[in-house]
């Protein structure tokens, strides 16, 4: 298994790690042809943040094409990138921001809730 690391923006982080998103883009320059092309790479560990316990995910590289990308996935249309196909998360790390706001969710939802049900009462 041979891993490239890529920093990655909160949105696209939260897009691929709910598995709504499978295409990742990057321009087509000197630096990323350094890093992507015939290099071997199985795996993109995206990582958003910085420090010590910023969160992470390694997802599995399908393919690697020169195209254009989804506008609704960050691409800007017309341009081209280098677009790398996503597979599956295979390892997350650090998620406890996600794992925290998922449980105040959840918790705000019951409340609000409660709130609704003692208004219909009344």
């Amino acid at each position: 298994m041979k891993i490239l690391s890529m920093p990655i923006k909160k949105q696209w982080f939260d897009m691929i790690l709910a598995g709504d998103k499978k295409e990742e883009y990057r321009a087509v320059t000197k630096f990323y042809t350094s890093r992507l092309v015939y290099k071997g790479i199985t795996h993109l560990k995206f990582i958003n943040g910085y420090g010590r316990d910023k969160p992470f995910l390694v997802v599995e590289l399908k393919n690697i094409i020169i195209g254009t990308g989804k506008e609704e996935w960050g691409a800007v249309l017309g341009e081209q990138y280098y677009v790398l196909g996503l597979g599956e998360v295979i390892e997350r790390g650090n998620l406890k921001w996600i794992i925290l706001m998922e449980l105040l969710n959840t918790k705000l939802i019951k409340f609000l809730c409660t709130i609704m049900k003692n208004q219909e009462k009344m």
